[in-house]
């Protein structure tokens, strides 16, 4: 018997031309086994733009979603709901859905993808006690890491037996070939290719990064850096490198499709990711097992995975001289670099999809046969 599910999430970044975690993950998951076990209906919730636009406009299409949801639910009475949200008025549309589902007797399932909601939690205990009382409307908590599951108990309310840890499933088969090509021929190099992949927004630690390598330059350090993305600190960037001389060492590349970012991930050793806030980001998964060896803020659930100066180097967030220490400490000691990449990729098979989407079905099979 294939039970009916209705899938809340990002399907249409590809039309609206925007780039995120969750898109990535249900293309994933749609192209899986998930498929084939359950009857899937979708609803999209797609961003259409970045940054988002203004606050009547996504209240607007959020309205619309909502009643789309409902029709669905109405309509199709499916046996379980999967959201996927992140933070913000994502999180309180996913909630209201949430709610109405389980009104019709569907079993919600939470799978929440912001590290913001942790953050902003753990400040307030007005704000625990708010997202407690929300958290409410699901049945099961899918967790991507130990924090998020300390999360779901401590914050959420959740039993033990109602949260599964479910890691982010975005390591594709294209990068694991990529990076066991490279594990064959890894070797130390005196000028490593450092490579960003993301928005070139401020909170993703993109002054920081430029800043880093004004300083690496300055002291005579060799190096190439390449980012990959775009975003509203462009035309900082490009300022900041023309006033500091970077123009041959730090390069704009922009979005690159598909095939050029794997050439991307093909000629750089080392990924950094120096994100003020985060989850576990897609890009960081793509790099590790493409090869690379990551130099990430702690945060989010990073350090759920990656462990420092082992599997990569870990920086505080918001700080241009960390970041320069971790670069300048790879850069010197190539070794170093080479030993952290070995183990980074191996860490990745840990978020290969044919290994963890068939653990979600487990997971979801089981609970809506109970």
């Amino acid at each position: 018997m294939k039970y009916k599910v209705i899938v809340v999430g990002s399907f249409r970044s590809r039309e609206f031309g925007v780039v995120g975690g969750i898109a990535r993950s249900c293309e994933e998951l749609m192209e899986s086994e998930f498929t084939e076990r359950f009857d899937v209906l979708t609803v999209d919730s797609t961003q259409r733009t970045n940054p988002p636009p203004n606050v009547l406009l996504r209240g607007f299409f959020s309205v619309g979603r909502l009643l789309h949801f409902i029709l669905q639910l109405v309509k199709h009475r499916p046996d379980g709901v999967l959201l996927f949200f992140s933070s913000g008025m994502s999180f309180y549309e996913k909630i209201l859905m949430g709610s109405f589902a389980k009104l019709v007797g569907a079993k919600v399932f939470l799978f929440p993808r912001a590290g913001a909601l942790i953050e902003s939690s753990s400040r307030s205990k007005f704000i625990r006690r708010i997202h407690r009382l929300l958290l409410r409307c699901g049945d099961v908590f899918l967790a991507q890491g130990r924090t998020w599951q300390r999360y779901a108990r401590s914050t959420g309310g959740f039993q033990k037996s109602d949260t599964y840890i479910v890691p982010n499933w975005t390591a594709s088969n294209q990068c694991f070939s990529l990076g066991d090509d490279k594990m064959e021929a890894l070797e130390a190099k005196a000028t490593p290719t450092i490579a960003f992949v993301g928005w070139l927004e401020i909170e993703k630690g993109v002054r920081e990064l430029l800043q880093a390598c004004e300083k690496l330059a300055k002291f005579g350090l060799s190096f190439t850096c390449l980012l990959a993305g775009d975003g509203t600190q462009k035309q900082w960037a490009l300022d900041f490198i023309e006033r500091h001389g970077l123009n041959g060492k730090v390069k704009l590349q922009g979005w690159l499709g598909d095939n050029e970012l794997l050439e991307h991930y093909r000629c750089a050793d080392i990924f950094v990711l120096p994100s003020w806030k985060e989850g576990m980001p897609n890009s960081l998964i793509e790099a590790m097992s493409s090869g690379l060896c990551p130099v990430v803020t702690s945060v989010g659930i990073i350090p759920d995975f990656v462990r420092d100066y082992e599997h990569g180097l870990l920086v505080e967030p918001r700080s241009a001289e960390s970041l320069y220490e971790a670069l300048k400490a790879l850069i010197e000691t190539p070794e170093l670099q080479v030993e952290c990449a070995r183990a980074a990729h191996k860490l990745a098979q840990e978020f290969e999809k044919n290994r963890v989407i068939p653990r979600l079905c487990d997971i979801m099979e089981k609970r809506l046969s109970s």
